[in-house]
């Protein structure tokens, strides 16, 4: 896989921050962001986004916006997938990319025994 998949105790970590009093996505980036040694990655909802898509990570801006405040974790991983394609490689994979980050989030929820 283009990126590892982190072990199950830095996933639970970062769900720890998501579900903490006050907790949100940022925070739960965070903990990832920290694991993989990148930049923080940000998230803000933005309702103005296509009224078919959930979230989404536009390359070189390390934000990931969304229509709504919650939305999955897969979803979440998704994201970050992309973001960590774009710190490491520069390139976008394209559709490629898609199955990719869906099955980085996949594998992910496994480590913690959630399925996607």
């Amino acid at each position: 896989m283009i990126v590892d998949i982190p072990p199950a105790w830095v996933v639970r970590a970062a769900r720890a921050r998501l579900n903490a009093p006050n907790g949100n996505w940022e925070d739960y980036y965070a903990v990832l962001c920290a694991w993989y040694s990148v930049p923080t990655l940000k998230a803000k909802v933005n309702p103005a986004i296509s009224p078919n898509t959930i979230a989404q990570y536009t390359y070189g801006t390390n934000l990931v916006e969304s229509r709504a405040k919650t939305f999955r974790e897969s979803t979440a991983l998704h994201e970050f997938f992309h973001y960590m394609v774009d710190q490491t490689r520069r390139t976008h994979y394209g559709e490629a990319e898609q199955a990719l980050a869906d099955s980085f989030a996949e594998e992910c929820l496994k480590r913690v025994g959630v399925s996607a």
